[in-house]
């Protein structure tokens, strides 16, 4: 059985916090055209916030005061990366950059289909965490080939907006798969090999609810 109940595509811009902004564009960092060590903000993050989930005074957006401050720092990252560009090559990326983030981060590989379908999308890197919730390694396996079609064709659309507008976009999904219920966050984040053309997409994904401040 699988039923999703709620599906909400939203802006990632607005939802990076303030304190985000002031550590990534430190003066000194600036100053030294330096990249920031994304793992050590996101620890000064949590310690500030006494958890994963940013805290906020908002109440017109409830997903703010939830969302994922590793997902914000996956965002920043390769926002940094891409500078003026509409996104960032796919050899900038670096995994050592987004250790607090790696076992749940899939790398897509983008293929033109000729035969009707326009994009086709491979797991080039499948997270280790994210294995163990699906309960195999996708790595290599289409992604077509591999889940509950109704489920499919979401990420489809979801990996196809992002190929075609060449922009991040982060999802809220809730549902039910095999009984269990899933409430989670998911960024995804475009790769080019020559602009504006996207050949990849890393894709990461936290649970909607705060985690240990210790598990970075």
């Amino acid at each position: 059985m699988y039923s999703l109940s709620s599906v909400k595509a939203l802006s990632i811009e607005e939802h990076i916090h303030p304190l985000w902004q002031k550590l990534v564009n430190d003066e000194r960092i600036l100053e030294e055209e330096r990249e920031p060590d994304w793992a050590s903000l996101v620890r000064e993050i949590v310690t500030l916030q006494g958890g994963h989930t940013a805290s906020t005074s908002d109440p017109d957006n409830g997903l703010i005061s939830t969302l994922d401050v590793r997902l914000r720092a996956i965002y920043c990252y390769w926002n940094f990366l891409r500078g003026n560009a509409l996104c960032p090559a796919r050899e900038r990326f670096s995994p050592a950059a987004v250790t607090f983030a790696l076992g749940r981060v899939n790398m897509l590989d983008v293929h033109r289909n000729q035969d009707g379908k326009e994009y086709r999308f491979l797991y080039r890197l499948f997270g280790s965490n994210m294995a163990v919730i699906e309960g195999r390694d996708l790595t290599g396996h289409w992604v077509d080939e591999t889940t509950n079609p109704e489920y499919m064709s979401m990420l489809e659309d979801h990996y196809s907006h992002a190929v075609e507008h060449c922009e991040a976009t982060l999802y809220e999904i809730k549902g039910v798969f095999d009984r269990k219920r899933y409430d989670y966050q998911r960024v995804i984040l475009p790769f080019c090999s020559g602009q504006p053309v996207v050949t990849h997409l890393l894709v990461c994904s936290f649970p909607n609810h705060n985690i240990n401040p210790d598990d970075t």
